[in-house]
């Protein structure tokens, strides 16, 4: 973190791109240098700190029962993202890490989204709705009502 001081002492000649005479002519930094005795074991440390978790594997999937997804312009639908429900709160997963959050209703419409500018379009699909959002669809079950 960088301190900055407002001295009385015009800017020295380390500093050519500042006008001597400028409103920022005052200001001097106090605090670490790069350089110094411990700098290099602080880089070993963040890059052992960057390096945690990479090249272990595809990690768990995400909690939720497997559904079928196309999440993208013209994708195919794959039983590749999860349902997570608590509540009236449902959670879609996607398998690139990506999420929808929906809320369930029960005024007809079947689900509406949680947030975003991108409403939920509900349609009945087989024994199921599908749910549009933006470009992605999800096929999730559902209880039809006369059905």
């Amino acid at each position: 973190m960088r301190i900055f001081e407002v001295g009385r002492d015009p800017i020295d000649s380390r500093h050519p791109g500042l006008d001597p005479g400028s409103r920022f002519s005052d200001i001097k930094t106090a605090g670490p240098r790069l350089g110094g005795r411990g700098d290099g074991l602080a880089i070993v440390i963040l890059l052992l700190l960057a390096a945690c978790g990479s090249g272990a594997g595809p990690s768990a999937p995400p909690p939720g029962e497997r559904i079928a997804c196309a999440i993208g312009e013209g994708a195919a639908f794959v039983p590749g993202c999860t349902a997570e429900r608590q509540g009236d709160a449902l959670v879609l997963h996607h398998p690139d890490g990506g999420f929808r959050r929906l809320t369930i209703v029960t005024d007809g419409r079947g689900v509406i989204t949680a947030d975003g500018a991108e409403p939920a379009r509900v349609t009945v699909a087989g024994d199921g709705i599908e749910v549009a959002v933006g470009p992605d669809r999800y096929r999730l079950p559902a209880r039809i009502a006369g059905r």
